[in-house]
């Protein structure tokens, strides 16, 4: 039994340290675009609230992400109109679930901030 547990963890190992790699390349950017969103959402939630330096900090993490994404996108020989689409998307995709889960986009708000606290 400890064989086949040993040769299994061998095996396996070798793939999962080949897979890293890839997933930490493209997980950068799809956070920016995920977060962005996040943030945008809830410097809107502010500013509808009266609140306007939260809406003001919010914002200006999104503005700081999306522009992250958009030098992210070039160096993928991408167009900064393909950034802004796709950050659209997020937002899109975060709004409709904020109507439906709230508390799911605010753990994401919540997330993000400790991802990235500046």
């Amino acid at each position: 039994m400890r064989k086949i547990i040993t040769l299994v963890g061998f095996l396996t190992a070798p793939v999962v340290c080949h897979a890293q790699p890839q997933v930490d390349l493209l997980r950068p950017t799809e956070l920016f675009f995920q977060c962005g969103a996040a943030f945008a959402i809830a410097g809107q939630a502010y500013s509808d609230a009266g609140n306007a330096a939260d809406a003001a900090y919010f914002r200006a993490k999104f503005h700081r992400l999306a522009s992250l994404a958009e030098v992210e996108f070039a160096q993928l020989g991408r167009a900064k109109q393909d950034a802004q689409r796709y950050m659209q998307k997020h937002v899109d995709t975060v709004v409709a679930l904020q109507s439906k889960e709230p508390r799911l986009v605010a753990d994401k708000v919540r997330t993000c901030e400790a991802r990235f606290p500046k």
